[in-house]
């Protein structure tokens, strides 16, 4: 039997995208700009949640902010900087990117990169299309980002799935452009039985036991690869409004097991090494066979 001590492996990345529940895509066509704006902001006291679990471990993470939140909630976005975490970009007002023309796009890419880069006094290069809206329907997304001077996104979510993802793309860090060191980093997934599963976060993590999250982690990690992790501050504030108008699936998916994520995080922060994504981007860099 092999024993597994990950502990000490080289670690994972840790991406945390910075919005407010009223801004998941799966609201979209429920709730109106209106009505989001006549709900009450919970981003702040929930990323505070994270930020102690974050802390208590000495873990830098990377933050995808959003920029409604981020002019919203300025001192918010300065504190994360400032505890040494990454700050990067996760759009304007988290609208998806196939819903962009090349244009729009290009100038949102520039307006959040501005946005963020002068709150903090950082050069912003990381980036996160929300609802991890990439695909064949988006051939501008990578130009876009190198035109701005991103130098990495992960967007990626190498999943089939209702609402994104594409079972067919790269599981694994890999330079999407030609001879160009923009790399794209994919949340991670496993693979069992021919079918890919998510095992990067989100709804799949809250729902799945622990124990079998860490055994399928364990061996992701043994491969050499790397964890690549992602969840939003709204999964750690069950006390958050509930939205009327839900589909039986999209209310189970995002309420699921929202009173058990704290806990459950603060686990996955104790079993496992984790860091920053552009550090993540650099070690790629300097070990491409990884």
């Amino acid at each position: 039997m092999i024993k597994y001590d990950i502990k000490h492996k080289l670690h994972g990345g840790m991406g945390i995208d910075l919005e407010d529940y009223y801004h998941v895509s799966a609201f979209e066509n429920i709730l109106s700009d209106a009505q989001k704006q006549n709900l009450p902001s919970l981003v702040v006291d929930s990323t505070h949640i994270m930020l102690d679990i974050l802390e208590k471990y000495h873990i830098q993470a990377t933050f995808f902010c959003l920029g409604s939140v981020a002019k919203m909630h300025p001192d918010l976005i300065k504190k994360i900087s400032a505890s040494g975490h990454e700050i990067a970009a996760h759009s304007m007002h988290h609208k998806r990117v196939r819903d962009m023309n090349a244009h729009d796009f290009l100038s949102d890419c520039r307006q959040i990169k501005n946005l963020l880069s002068d709150l903090t006094g950082q050069n912003i290069t990381g980036y996160r299309a929300p609802s991890f809206s990439i695909g064949a329907d988006t051939p501008f997304f990578y130009d876009a980002l190198i035109e701005t001077g991103y130098e990495y996104s992960s967007s990626l979510n190498p999943i089939k799935h209702d609402h994104y993802g594409d079972d067919t793309a790269p599981q694994y860090a890999f330079h999407p452009v030609e001879n160009h060191l923009f790399m794209e980093i994919p949340v991670t997934t496993t693979t069992i039985l021919n079918r890919r599963f998510a095992l990067g976060g989100g709804g799949w993590f809250r729902l799945m036991p622990y124990f079998i999250f860490k055994y399928f982690a364990k061996h992701i990690n043994h491969d050499g690869h790397h964890l690549i992790f992602y969840t939003h501050p709204w999964e750690f504030y069950p006390e958050q409004p509930t939205i009327d108008g839900l589909d039986f699936k999209t209310k189970f998916r995002h309420y699921v097991n929202l009173k058990k994520m704290p806990a459950k995080f603060d686990r996955l922060c104790n079993d496992f090494s984790w860091g920053r994504m552009d550090a993540l981007r650099e070690h790629f860099l300097k070990n491409p066979d990884i």
